[in-house]
């Protein structure tokens, strides 16, 4: 038999007992009647005792039920409350109703079955709130808070924070390479990482931390007791090395490494927007650190925060200003040693900022949406300069332009690239787009058909930067690659270190056995040249050969090119 207690607010003995009586007469439930006769009574039952439902008639002798349910709502906001009068108003009906009660009964309708019915269908209602709260509050596959219940406690948070002159901490984390696991083990096992991390989390953290998934691979902490950063340090070295621990999935053990960025309430922000974007900061400064790390936000952080938001608003308007320009950089082929094409790269040279790095704005643009005007800019603009060198006379000649993820996503690029291709009259074969790693690891249907169309249009394909990420072959066979470009930081070894020849002559062979060229990038002597010619590097480009040019400069190479061809040609 099921047991409702019952708290029972009513001045009047007479009608108490007679509510009690109805109740007692109910068989498929027992309740447990508690009678009070006093508001103050009734407020400080609700905060000792656990009730299922509060029962108060409409008039009581020190207040009114109205008032009543606002103050028993301040102590329980979820607990169902009946109210009960000898007057059958329909004005008190909406009165009560509107203030947040359950139901409302005239007592000449009071029977033991009416009672029994208003009680549990209030109970019913009361438990379907409840399960909607949760769901509307909690994330459904890891059972954490979401998104929307940690601002509000975040905001709550701040409040309290704010009247009592306390500090709290909001930590963000972010699982390392999580991609790479989905990916490669597939959702499932994604899935199932992140539900035994958000378990870890729980045994790893105070019962009255908050813990959210605020999204992906993404989680958000709120630690409202903290005495400083040497607390919150061995707090996230406590995470970092609970969530570092082997997890066994399906008779196997992943190894997961997580980032974590900390900010502080007052210190770093008063907002919940502020504190979110300044945790959100220092998790990218602890990525940058390397793997399982984390980091403070700080003043250098406010300062890259104020400059990127000064490089957003002078982005925006020089993408009509047209205040950009494109340099071109040399590619050589290494057996032949002449040029075969140019990398265009673009420059920005601000009135006021002066030069801006491309590491600077490139980032601030693919946040902001920006990069894709900025890249049809690039795109075009390349295409016409190719355009005009070919006009002079060097029609074999390519060139390279860098390619952003967000132009893969957008249908409107490959229509774009065509009308470029035709208004310029291009081989689409001399323009190579140079895709990154991380694009291949997202071995979506749209990625591999974009792909697909534009080899099927004779665009070459390069992946840059190759050997800096996840260099899998899983990623590489499933795209039409042509070329790969090893990174840098290969080649600034290659003088002295044997294990980088090592690791650049197995690349070099393994894209020669996939028949893709290879180019060397950041050559800066002779002597780095003259090795990757005799591991049979295709191509290369750095500042042994030249650094970018402008375009005027750029133009001058062409001219010299094509007249020593002219010269070897009438020999």
């Amino acid at each position: 038999m099921n047991e409702v207690k019952v708290l029972l607010v009513d001045d009047d003995p007479i009608d108490a007992k007679l509510l009690a009586e109805h109740l007692s007469r109910v068989r498929k439930t027992k309740y447990h009647l508690v009678h009070v006769t006093r508001s103050g009574q009734a407020f400080s039952h609700l905060k000792s005792q656990s009730y299922d439902i509060v029962i108060t008639d409409y008039y009581l002798g020190d207040t009114d039920g109205v008032t009543l349910i606002h103050r028993l709502r301040e102590i329980n906001q979820s607990i169902p409350i009946i109210v009960i009068t000898g007057s059958d108003s329909d004005e008190i009906d909406e009165q009560v109703m509107t203030a947040g009660a359950a139901d409302y009964l005239p007592k000449e309708e009071l029977s033991s079955s009416t009672i029994d019915r208003t009680i549990r269908h209030a109970l019913e209602r009361a438990r379907y709130l409840s399960k909607l709260e949760y769901l509307a509050n909690r994330d459904p596959l890891t059972g954490l808070a979401n998104r929307s219940m940690f601002e509000e406690e975040l905001s709550r948070a701040i409040a309290i924070s704010s009247r009592h002159n306390h500090q709290f901490a909001v930590l963000l984390l972010d699982l390392d390479r999580f991609k790479e696991i989905n990916d490669t083990l597939g959702h499932n096992v994604g899935d199932l990482l992140l539900t035994i991390i958000g378990n870890r989390l729980q045994k790893l953290l105070r019962e009255e931390d908050v813990i959210a998934r605020i999204g992906g691979d993404e989680f958000a902490i709120l630690l409202q007791q903290t005495s400083g950063i040497d607390d919150i340090s061995l707090i996230c070295s406590k995470i970092l090395a609970g969530l570092s621990e082997p997890t066994p999935i399906n008779e196997s053990s992943l190894f997961v490494s997580t980032s974590i960025g900390v900010a502080f309430f007052p210190d770093n922000g008063t907002s919940s927007v502020d504190l979110m974007q300044k945790s959100d900061l220092a998790l990218y400064k602890a990525k940058v650190l390397g793997r399982n790390k984390y980091s403070f936000f700080s003043h250098d952080l406010q300062e890259r925060l104020h400059y990127e938001t000064t490089i957003e608003k002078a982005l925006r308007e020089d993408i009509d200003r047209n205040h950009f320009e494109l340099y071109y950089q040399p590619k050589y082929n290494l057996h032949t040693e002449k040029l075969t094409g140019f990398e265009a790269l673009i420059r920005w040279n601000h009135p006021e900022l002066g030069f801006i790095s491309p590491a600077d704005f490139i980032p601030v643009a693919e946040k902001t949406g920006l990069i894709l005007e900025l890249s049809d800019w690039i795109t075009e603009t390349a295409c016409k300069q190719l355009h005009e060198w070919n006009n002079l006379g060097a029609s074999d000649l390519g060139m390279a332009i860098n390619m952003s993820a967000k132009q893969v996503r957008k249908a409107a690029f490959f229509e774009h690239l065509r009308n470029f291709l035709t208004q310029y009259k291009l081989n689409p074969a001399s323009i190579e787009l140079e895709v990154t790693e991380s694009l291949l690891v997202d071995s979506s249907i749209q990625n591999i058909n974009f792909f697909r169309e534009l080899k099927a249009i004779g665009i070459q394909l390069t992946l840059d930067d190759f050997g800096t990420g996840y260099s899998s072959l899983s990623y590489i066979k499933n795209f039409p690659i042509d070329k790969l470009k090893i990174d840098r930081s290969f080649i600034s070894g290659t003088h002295a270190n044997q294990q980088q020849m090592s690791i650049v002559q197995a690349i070099i062979q393994l894209a020669h056995a996939l028949k893709m060229h290879v180019v060397a990038e950041g050559i800066e002597t002779q002597e780095q040249a003259f090795k990757l010619k005799h591991m049979n590097c295709d191509e290369a480009q750095g500042f042994w050969y030249y650094k970018p040019l402008p375009k005027d400069k750029a133009t001058e190479l062409v001219i010299n090119f094509i007249a020593q061809e002219n010269e070897q040609t009438t020999d």
